[in-house]
């Protein structure tokens, strides 16, 4: 059962953190939006990561 919880809590947190971003992306929308290189995602204790490693133009 706690396990279960931690993993709701953490997709209730992805969820609400997307949504932030989404908001964001909507007021900068005149901007062009750069990608990030990212590596692979990693679980550990239910929570889910991604490590950052550059930031390339689109272009």
């Amino acid at each position: 059962m706690t396990e279960e919880n931690n993993r709701l809590q953490a997709e209730q947190y992805e969820l609400e953190r997307l949504r932030q971003l989404y908001e964001l992306d909507q007021e900068y929308m005149q901007y062009e939006k750069i990608g990030p290189e990212s590596l692979p995602e990693i679980r550990r204790n239910g929570f889910r990561f991604s490590a950052l490693i550059k930031v390339l133009p689109t272009a």
